[in-house]
């Protein structure tokens, strides 16, 4: 059975990790709807691939264009220009979200004994 401290910190973890999750759905919620009020605006629906990312944080991504390998190259110029900004914000939400909650269940220290246990 799990101590009351330690229910209180999978209390917490769990809380955070469902934090980051609603997060990054808010996110992409966001960014859909942008997409939608532009497409109500103008009768054009923009399209917001990943590259963009990079191009608003400024990120240098030409190096991929001097990829020594093709298919490698050809790999990460699909998910670049493919991949919906909206999808990949939720979806490293989620992953972020859950492996936080798995490192911190995970590594949880021990509670010592006290002296009541002994």
């Amino acid at each position: 059975m799990a101590e009351p401290s330690d229910r209180a910190f999978q209390d917490k973890v769990e809380s955070i990790s469902l934090s980051i999750i609603g997060c990054s759905f808010l996110a992409g919620a966001f960014i859909v709807g942008y997409q939608c009020f532009q497409w109500l605006k103008t009768g054009v629906w923009p399209e917001l691939p990943l590259v963009y990312l990079f191009i608003w944080s400024q990120i240098d991504i030409s190096s991929i264009s001097y990829m020594q390998w093709e298919g490698i190259k050809k790999i990460l110029t699909w998910l670049l220009i493919e991949t919906p900004l909206s999808l990949f914000t939720v979806g490293v939400g989620a992953v972020i979200g859950v492996l936080f909650k798995e490192a911190c269940l995970t590594w949880q220290v021990p509670n010592k004994p006290t002296s009541n246990d002994l």
